[in-house]
């Protein structure tokens, strides 16, 4: 169902469209919609924030299998560094 909406043009841009709807043996009102539809097209679309956190589930998911280890929040230094070396030997200390 169609809803109207009430727009104000400028009057010369008013006189442009009518002259282009004229052209096309169209109403106005359908040269305005052909206009939204093609800037609507053209626009790239912003995905929302729910969007983008399934997306993020999903790819999570497709990678899950591959990490079997469940102590990752508490020993990230171990899977960032490797085991513990002279090189980075002073990550391991515990600050108190």
């Amino acid at each position: 169902m169609m809803q109207p909406v009430v727009i104000r043009f400028p009057e010369e841009d008013k006189r442009l469209l009518e002259l282009e709807a004229k052209k096309e043996a169209v109403s106005l009102a359908e040269i305005v919609r052909k206009s939204i539809k093609t800037y609507l097209k053209q626009k790239p679309r912003q995905e929302s924030g729910a969007e983008v956190l399934l997306r993020w589930a999903t790819r999570a998911n497709k990678y899950r299998s591959h990490f079997k280890d469940k102590d990752v929040s508490t020993n990230y230094k171990k899977y960032l560094y490797g085991p513990k070396s002279p090189k980075f030997g002073y990550l391991w200390k515990d600050k108190k």
